[in-house]
């Protein structure tokens, strides 16, 4: 191992093999573009915490000068420090254009890790539309980051493939209240390939907490929620299909537009393709929320399994395009219209949620909706071919996923029922038990977690420890 000190830098260059790969240690914007300017295939950047101010006069434009290969990408990791922050890069009161990070085509094969970014804004010089990461290039991944207060949350360009979004946490992004440009979102992208996985977001201020124009998404085991317009969209594009898959949505009591779901904003030539549903929990809080909404220049064909739609509206397919809808195993309120090609549906009132007021979107061990969904759900890839695809992840509070567990038959909804998970996990182990513990008080009174309540008759006692006892297997 070789350490060399240079300036505001500290290499270490690690020799394995015949591959040299160098640690570079940064604690300065200069040490920062200086190490983006050296690195090769293989290096890692260490970004120690601290808050470091990005200016105009740092040109972040033109930091990424160099791209990883696909086996040996470069990585970008934050160091947290005790308190677990993140470091943070910091635009507050300067303009940027489009992204802190501005990742040129030339620059692909990044994996960036463990880093803050807020007040990315165009502030009048540019365009109003500046992000935490303006991501042109192929193999982007943004893993564990928090992105807020920017004008977009993320920002990707259709000269991107294979953009992944990780147990990241995207909030409070949208530009100032009167500048002028249009609508700016939590996420707006437009790469070839996308996949966003374990990530919350919520509180766009203006527009979407997610919108795209992307050929081909995979939305997997998020958390959404409180959008500034409305929820998710596929506003054009979606030529080679997309999925979403274990995510739980719920729409913004506040928004100013009543639709969770949008398939074409009006603009370009539509969007077309498939969208699969599988596993989804999808809430509405008004009466006139309208759960899956198309245009009349839509051509999408929707495709439904094991979802569940619940809250106080009864519009649940709000459509004008030109799409089919198919499907099976979804649970309705009563009063719903369901087209004649989804079949198999559940109607009631209550799906059977831990609590749906706190809420908690969990299921109880006697749910309606658990053990009723199809074991054999089907997507349309992005090669046209049609797949069994089962929910692998469902969301962990916050910003996290957890492998989705399985006792043979799926229920439907974003979580499957593990009774005596109290800390929903996906296992019922040692955590489960200091939980359970805390929460027993005895018979006919109200256990302090719901998820204690094992068998849902109020309370937790000696029938529940049975029944917990029974259920522990420890880590999953």
């Amino acid at each position: 191992m070789l350490v060399r000190s240079l300036g505001a830098l500290l290499l270490t260059v690690v020799v394995s093999g015949s591959a040299w790969a160098t640690t570079w240690n940064v604690t300065s914007i200069t040490g920062l573009k200086n190490a983006l300017n050296g690195v090769i295939a293989g290096d890692i950047i260490e970004i120690q915490y601290d808050v470091y101010q990005v200016t105009t006069a740092s040109d972040p434009k033109h930091w990424f000068k160099r791209g990883g290969t696909v086996d040996n990408p470069i990585i970008i990791r934050g160091i947290a420090n005790a308190q677990g922050d993140r470091p943070v890069l910091d635009a507050n009161g300067q303009a940027i254009e489009r992204g802190i990070f501005y990742l040129w085509s030339y620059a692909p094969n990044y994996v960036v890790e463990n880093l803050e970014f807020r007040n990315s804004r165009g502030r009048n010089v540019y365009s109003n539309n500046a992000a935490a990461a303006y991501i042109l290039a192929d193999n982007i991944t943004f893993r564990n980051c928090y992105s807020h207060d920017n004008d977009n949350g993320w920002f990707s360009s259709s000269s991107a493939d294979n953009t992944l979004l990780e147990y990241c946490h995207t909030a409070y992004n949208g530009k100032p209240a009167g500048y002028p440009g249009g609508l700016t979102h939590n996420h707006y992208v437009a790469s070839q390939s996308i996949t966003v996985r374990g990530c919350y977001i919520h509180h766009s201020t203006e527009g979407q907490n997610f919108k795209s124009r992307a050929s081909h998404v995979v939305f997997e085991g998020n958390l959404v929620e409180n959008d500034g317009n409305y929820c998710w969209e596929l506003a054009s594009n979606n030529v080679d299909n997309s999925l979403m898959i274990g995510n739980v949505i719920v729409k913004g009591p506040s928004a100013s537009n009543s639709r969770i779901i949008g398939l074409c904003d009006g603009t370009a030539s539509g969007v077309h393709g498939t969208l699969t549903m599988i596993n989804n929990t999808i809430v509405a809080t008004a009466g006139n929320n309208r759960y899956v909404w198309s245009h009349s220049l839509a051509t999408t064909d929707l495709v439904l399994y094991n979802n569940v739609f619940y809250g106080s509206s009864l519009n649940v397919f709000d459509l004008y395009g030109s799409g089919t809808q198919t499907g099976s195993h979804n649970w309705f309120k009563p009063g719903m219209s369901v087209p004649a090609g989804i079949t198999d549906s559940l109607f009631g009132d209550d799906p059977g949620f831990v609590n749906r007021f706190t809420p908690e979107y969990h299921l109880r061990a006697t749910a309606g909706a658990r053990d009723v969904g199809t074991n054999t759900p089907q997507w349309l890839n992005r090669y046209d071919v049609w797949e069994t695809r089962l929910p692998q992840w469902q969301y962990l509070k916050h910003a996290w996923a957890t492998p989705r567990p399985s006792d043979g038959q799926l229920d439907m909804g974003a979580y499957e029922c593990v009774v005596g998970d109290i800390d929903y996990d996906g296992d019922v182990d040692l955590d489960d038990l200091t939980e359970f513990t805390s929460a027993m008080n005895g018979p006919n009174q109200m256990p302090g977690h719901l998820a204690a309540d094992c068998d849902v008759d109020g309370d937790c006692d000696l029938v529940d420890v049975a029944i917990f006892t029974a259920n522990f297997s420890g880590p999953y």
